[in-house]
This record gives structure tokens, sequence and C-alpha cells, in this order.
């Protein structure tokens, strides 16, 4: 995943602008699957890299390596950590893991606030406060729940590492364009 220097080259979710806002995007990302773990062990990135066989024999049923994908999300409250899956895999392969699910992610709106700096989870937090205030002010109907996304590793220098924070929106978001 990346670089030293902030470079990403992994494939990222694909998604179309909406909107334009000051302090964000509202984005259709199309629909998916994710490898999901929780992260109550603080273990889950380990579980992933497992699953897709990141420098050991992939664990999974068909004990097939499945390319890496940017960005690593963490989605709030639940605190669950997500890879998203290539998008050229027609079938997923079956986790052979009991920490690891496969997950249906359908097309989505999201309200999107992109940041380059450190991997602080209260930092994030407050980031995804501000976005559902801003977007909620915009008119846009806000959902449940957050998303951090990172798309660099933990060596990629802080601040060069690129972050988003997301917000689901019900329906379309709502609000106009």
């Amino acid at each position: 995943m990346g670089s030293v220097v902030g470079r990403v080259s992994e494939e990222t979710p694909k998604f179309d602008v909406v909107r334009r806002a000051a302090t964000y995007e509202v984005r259709r990302y199309a629909a998916g699957v994710a490898a999901e773990s929780g992260d109550a062990d603080g273990r889950a990135f380990g579980h992933l890299a497992k699953y897709i066989g990141v420098m050991a024999a992939p664990q999974n049923d068909r004990r097939e390596a499945i390319a890496m994908t940017a960005p690593v999300v963490t989605r709030y409250p639940t605190r669950a950590m997500a890879f998203l899956l290539p998008s050229a895999l027609a079938t997923a392969p079956s986790p052979t893991s009991d920490a690891v699910s496969l997950r249906s992610r359908p097309e989505t709106t999201m309200a999107v606030a992109a940041y380059v700096g450190g991997w602080d989870e209260a930092d994030a937090a407050r980031r995804a406060a501000a976005l559902r205030e801003a977007a909620a002010a915009d008119g846009l109907a806000v959902g449940d729940g957050w998303e951090w996304r990172r798309f660099n590793p933990p060596w990629t220098l802080p601040f060069l590492k690129k972050n988003e924070i997301c917000v689901p929106l019900v329906g379309d978001g709502g609000g106009g364009g």
C-alpha cells in the first residue's frame, strides 16, 4: 500500500462527484464487497491481511492471493475494519477464519471530507462530527455512523498520509444539487 512519500498505486473505490461544498464533496460510490473484521482485540488488520495473503498463505477457501486496495476503512461506531475487495474479483473466496466476514457494500451516497495528516482517532472523530454538522447545515439528509478511510501504510510520513472521513447520506442526500 503506497510508499513512504504518500503515493497510492492500489485500486481505490469508484465514485462520481454529485456536488462540491466548501469543505467536502458528495460522492456516489459503486457497489462492491469488503472483507471485514471486528477490532475488539486490536488485530483486525492482521486478520484481513491474512485473508488476502499478505506475507503468508491466503486464509480463504481457494487459498487465492487477493490484491490489496486502498483505503483501509474503519466503520464507526462499531470500529469494524474493512478491506475493499478489487472490482475485478468476480466472486470473493470465503474466509477460513471466523475473525473475517464478507460484507456486500451497496451503491451509496456519502459526504466526504479529505485531509492529509497522521492517524489520530480522536481527531478523526472531531472531523466526522464537523462533517455531519456541515452536511446537515447544507440541507443534506445525514445517516447514521461514519467511516475513516486511510490510504497509506503506517510508514508513510504523517504529513503525506491521505485520509478521508465519510458520512452516509440517506437516499441521494437530498438538499438539491
